[in-house]
């Protein structure tokens, strides 16, 4: 046995062996980088943003630097490194004016380090719902819907800023483009030479033409007309440097033999008016623009202030006034839909206020109806309700009245310093509102017998007819049941109030001494709930209630059994008599005169079994046997009666 138990023990720690052997064969490759992304939509002044942040596990060792790539839909954004020095992760700010309202795939996606066979790397991907709109009070449905916008900002940076994702085809040029960037390369006779992804210089290596340098990254870009060293990105929403994006070269035509072919296929572009909203102590009114596919059209905006170029979905801040655009397609695009419209934007310094009026549900102890009244911004409003008990006043952020059933109206004035929007104005009905009555009481009356410890005990028999009442609150009986076979019995239909139920204590056949057992045994559904008078304690319903736990448990005592039996009826017959004259006395001799009695016949029953019936039959029975030998044993001690007896003798 031993020598068996040590070859087990051998063979298991082989197959231990075995099982970690074939996990370490199965591990990924050294030292390769897994990345998590989490991602969330805020606004960021008047444009929605969305913040990401990457972080890194690696296999086989987490020493190793990494690059990553941040995607949204599947389009790069920006990239960075894990490394020890920022703790293995990559955390930034995405502009996301162009998918405003809509849900997006968020992915990080790292290169492959030493030792992973999959150039990619690995990837991970997460969703996000956008932020639909960053502020203000009013929208604009804009006629028409079509084209990409272009706004030329000059900074103090010596390159142009255009909004969007503006192209060399654009400025009438050839281009030739680095993307993703970071690494130095040699495209048709354009060098890129990249510091990072912070800035890059950019210069012709075979003779031709370089008539400027595109630089995106962020919301926009820069268009640089030369020198083209040191080229940096625009500066974010954040107020931070943005990243590189991809950089494009413009030659002029013939300098290069590069061309791209786009497919004709649909374009189609939407504006909407926002909200007012505050940015840099200005109000004004944000403007979303979303061409599709991106790159497809170009929006042109006139308006007070002179001309907008829109090249790329996006938001832009304008002042009030009217606004007339255009939009043509890119060539490869057809426009499909109108391309021209016109829009308009209000004052923003003027402050709106808006009321909401909702008519809820019966709820509440008196059954009353709910209105919900909601006021936006809080106290730029006051809502007045007439009707049965009003009128009632409503201010702040609003409140949330019970009504009676009548009919109403309500009305709304603006604060101090606010102008309504919307409704103003309505009226309403309330309908009756009454409980349900469908509430229901009821359980068992049982005998506790054994034990008699307050609980329904296996074994212990139910109480059929038992007079059962139902009180109000007033102790009045509202209603009367009795249980039925099983003891049960159940009050319906009940609606909200308060009640008692009291038992009426019965006269069982067998027993004697009843009484109602202890209260609280502790388990509601098997304990008894009556006093000693048969009644219980308050209980309180609801609409709904279904409270069938109320008992009652009887307690009693067994009568023994008894057995009567029937005595046979008997006479005495008159014996003959002799008379003899003697003088001078005559006696007449005779046998006492004998009456006959008649027991009255009894017929036998025998009462509820205690336990003890046949020992008590038994001991019954012999005494009956030996009553009725004595009785035999007196019939016949008169027929040995002689003549000089004068006596009854022995009865």
């Amino acid at each position: 046995m031993k020598g068996l138990a040590f070859r087990r023990t051998a063979a298991f720690f082989v197959f231990a062996a075995l099982l970690t052997s074939v996990t370490v064969i199965a591990a990924p490759g050294a030292f390769a980088h897994h990345p998590e992304i989490s991602a969330s939509s805020r606004c960021d002044g008047y444009e929605p943003v969305i913040d990401f942040e990457a972080t890194s596990w690696a296999t086989g060792a987490k020493g190793s630097n990494v690059n990553v790539g941040i995607y949204v839909n599947g389009v790069w954004q920006t990239s960075g490194s894990f490394s020890e020095a920022n703790g293995y992760r990559f955390d930034g700010q995405i502009p996301a004016g162009a998918f405003a309202g809509q849900t997006v795939t968020v992915m990080a996606r790292a290169d492959a380090p030493w030792g992973n066979k999959n150039p990619a790397g690995d990837w991970r991907a997460t969703d996000v719902a956008v932020t639909d709109d960053c502020g203000g009070t009013t929208s604009t449905t804009v006629e028409e819907t079509t084209t990409t916008v272009q706004e030329t900002t000059t900074t103090t940076h010596p390159g142009t800023f255009i909004s969007g994702n503006p192209k060399c085809a654009d400025l009438g040029y050839l281009g030739v483009k680095s993307d993703p960037p970071g690494t130095d390369e040699v495209i048709d006779g354009i060098s890129f030479d990249y510091n990072g992804t912070s800035s890059v210089t950019v210069s012709s290596v075979d003779g031709q033409t370089l008539v400027a340098v595109i630089v995106k990254g962020g919301n926009g870009a820069y268009i640089y007309d030369g020198p083209f060293v040191d080229l940096v990105a625009p500066i974010n929403n954040g107020g931070q440097q943005a990243a590189i994006s991809h950089v494009e070269a413009c030659v002029k035509p013939g300098d290069t033999t590069t061309t791209t072919t786009v497919p004709d296929q649909p374009a189609s572009v939407e504006i909407y008016v926002g909200k007012c909203r505050e940015v840099s102590g200005v109000a004004m009114t944000p403007v979303r623009f979303t061409i599709d596919p991106a790159g497809s059209s170009i929006i042109t905006v006139d308006g007070p202030d002179g001309q907008v170029v829109v090249t790329q979905s996006g938001s832009l801040m304008f002042g009030p006034g009217d606004y007339t655009w255009s939009a043509i397609a890119n060539d490869g695009f057809v426009l499909e839909g109108a391309a021209s419209g016109s829009f308009s934007t209000k004052d923003c310094t003027v402050r709106h206020a808006s009321v909401a009026v909702e008519l809820g549900v019966c709820g509440g102890d008196d059954y009353l109806t709910d209105l919900f009244v909601e006021i936006g911004p809080d106290g730029g409003a006051i809502v007045t309700v007439e009707g049965p008990g009003g009128p009632y006043t409503v201010d702040g952020a609003g409140a949330t009245l019970e009504l009676a059933s009548g009919q109403y109206t309500w009305s709304a004035s603006a604060a101090d310093g606010y102008v309504l929007v919307g409704e103003t104005s309505g009226e309403f009905t309330v309908e009756g509102c009454t409980p349900s009555c469908d509430a229901q009481i009821g359980d068992y009356v049982w005998i506790d017998l054994y034990p008699k410890n307050g609980l329904q005990d296996e074994g212990e028999d139910f109480v059929a007819g038992v007079t059962v009442h139902l009180l109000d609150a007033d102790g009045t009986v509202v209603a009367t049941t009795v249980t039925d076979d099983a003891g049960h019995y159940l009050f319906a239909d009940l609606c909200e109030g308060t009640y008692r139920v009291r038992f009426e204590l019965p006269d069982l056949p067998g027993l004697v001494n009843e009484a109602w057992t202890s209260q609280g045994g502790g388990d509601a559904a098997l304990d008894s709930n009556a006093d000693s008078n048969g009644e219980t304690s308050e209980i309180v319903v609801v609409d709904g209630t279904n409270d069938l736990t109320w008992d009652a448990g009887i307690i009693a005592e067994r009568v023994s059994p008894t057995t009567v039996t029937t005595m046979p009826t008997t006479s005495t017959t008159e014996q003959p008599t002799t008379t003899t004259t003697e003088p001078p006395t005559t006696s007449s001799s005779m046998a006492p005169a004998t009456s006959s009695t008649t027991v009255p016949t009894v017929t036998a029953s025998t009462l509820p079994f205690t336990g003890f019936e046949m020992q008590a039959t038994a001991l019954l029975g012999l005494l009956a046997l030996a009553g009725g030998a004595a009785l035999l044993v007196l019939l016949r001690r008169p027929e040995e009666t002689t003549a000089d007896n004068d006596s009854i003798g022995a009865w």
